[in-house]
Parts: structure tokens; sequence; C-alpha cells
């Protein structure tokens, strides 16, 4: 019926996603396995179905035409990166700070802090960027020192510095308390008020898509090469070891002989390895987005930038 729900948007959204989604946790293992891409190709398949759905249909599930505006379009990509970053750092850097640099929870958990440092103060100092700057150049400051603080960070892993990495990642906060609010109030900007709501839950799934991008992606970039490296490295490791360094230098702890020695190092440099490219796709999701925000204030209207 005409007030009936969307069953067919819905359908292929929830498929579409939950397959992308199961691609990636498989490419963690094996991302060339039919298992993983073709999952996750399904999955890209049935998303771009739901729009090309939901932009002909009379009862589409959500308003995709909100997209058409650009300051909306930029809050989404915005939000879906920054939601990308956080979640996907969180993932990956308490293996490294706690595992690898041999820190407790309790230190590790500190590590991080200059990380929800950075984004309170940038929270704070949103405000006024967005008057010095615009709203897109807000955007597009917070993107700039988002990624420039993901280079740090990587930088600090082949150094070993934890000063270092602290400075990367109060920078990456910074971009993220800067441009997140205003992504959101600026993205809502130019909706109409009886489509707010519609604009607003969109906007909000953009952001859990990106955490839920930021977790697959990076997880699949740190667990593929991290097993790729403790294989290639020649040392003996159990196929639990391959896919978890917790586990490899738990099992280094039990053999304290020269062969738990090489494990545990071995396990070291491929999980450190494997954090660089993390940090480094990191960076270029949010060099990406940044590129995007350029073209779409350049095609939209010139108040807007």
């Amino acid at each position: 019926s005409a007030t009936g729900l969307p069953w067919r948007g819905g359908l292929l959204v929830t498929a579409g996603l939950g397959l992308l989604t199961a691609g990636l946790i498989n490419a963690q293992r094996a991302w060339m396995s039919l298992s993983a891409c073709g999952s996750a190709l399904a999955g890209v398949v049935l998303v771009v179905g739901f729009v090309v759905s939901d932009l002909r249909t009379g009862r589409p599930l959500t308003d995709l035409r909100l997209f058409a505006s650009t300051p909306f379009a930029i809050g989404g990509i915005v939000l879906a990166t920054v939601n990308f970053a956080v979640f996907g750092l969180i993932f990956v850097l308490p293996a490294y700070l706690e595992t690898v640099r041999g820190h407790n929870a309790l230190v590790g958990g500190l590590l991080l802090m200059p990380l929800v440092a950075g984004a309170i103060l940038g929270s704070l100092l949103n405000e006024h960027a967005t008057r010095r700057l615009s709203p897109a150049g807000a955007c597009r400051a917070g993107l700039t020192l988002l990624a420039l603080g993901a280079v740090i960070m990587g930088a600090a892993t082949v150094r070993g510095g934890l000063v270092l990495m602290g400075v990367g990642e109060a920078l990456a906060g910074l971009g993220m308390g800067v441009c997140q609010p205003v992504a959101l109030s600026w993205g809502l900007s130019q909706v109409d008020s009886d489509r707010r709501g519609t604009g607003s839950s969109l906007l909000s799934v953009l952001q859990q898509l990106g955490s839920v991008l930021g977790i697959g992606v990076l997880g699949t970039v740190e667990g593929s090469i991290y097993s790729t490296g403790l294989t290639a490295s020649g040392v003996h490791a159990t196929p639990e070891a391959t896919s978890s360094v917790t586990i490899a230098f738990q099992q280094a702890a039990r053999s304290p002989d020269a062969a738990g020695q090489a494990l545990r190092e071995a396990a070291a440099r491929a999980y450190t390895t494997a954090t660089d490219f993390s940090l480094l796709t990191c960076c270029l999701v949010a060099v990406g987005a940044l590129v995007a925000v350029v073209v779409l204030v350049r095609r939209g209207d010139t108040r807007t930038g």
C-alpha cells in the first residue's frame, strides 16, 4: 500500500551492509578468498541497488536527494571519515601500545589520552575556526590535521617514540574536534525544517557506517599485513600466532629459549609494519575526503566556501 513500509529498500541495504561487513571481517584472515571478496562485492552491488531503487521509488527508505545539497554532502563525508579514523585507530593502536611496546592496559589507555585531549580542545575551538575559516574551511582544516596526525603517528612507530606518538594523536584528535561539530550543523543548515529529521538520521547512519568501515578496513589491513609479515619471517609460528600478535607474545613467553625470543621479535616487527600501513590508510582516507570537500565546494554555490 501507499503507506506501507519500504521493505525492498530496507532489505537491500540491510543485506548489502551485512555482506560488506562480513567480507571485511573475513578479509582479516584471507583478503583474496571468496568469502571475503565475494561477500564484499555482493554487498557493494546490493548497496548500489538500494541507492538506485530508493531514488526511483515513490516510497523511499530515506531521502537520498538530500545529497544534492553541497553542505549536506560534505557533512556526510566528513562525519563518516572522522568516525572511520576514530574507531579504526582505537581498534589498532591498543595492541601496538600494550603488546608490542610492553605496557599494561592502564598505561596503554593513558597513552591514548592525547587523542581524547585533542578532540576536546578541537571542539572548544570549533566555533572560532568556523568564524575565521568558514564552515568549509573548518572541515578542510580538520581533515588536514587528521591526515597529518596519522602521518606523525606512523613516523612514531618507525622511530619508537612515544612523545611523537602523542603529538600525532593530539593533532588527529584536534582535527576530529574541529570538523565534526561543524560538519553536522552545516550539513543540516540548508535542509528544510520538514526534512530535518530525515537529514539528521541519514547523517547518523553515515557516522555509524564510517565506524564499521574504520574497524573493518583497518582491521583487514592490520591483520593481513601482520599475518603475511610473520609468516615471511621464517620463525616457527602457529596459525593462532599468525592471526593475533597477543597470542604470538603469549606463545613466545612460554618458550623462554631463543625460539621464543625470535617469535617475539618477528611478531613485533610484523605488527609494527602492519600498524604503519593502517595509519597510512587512515591518512589516505582523510586526504581523499579532503579532496572531495574541495571539489564539492568548487562545484557548489560559492557562498558555501
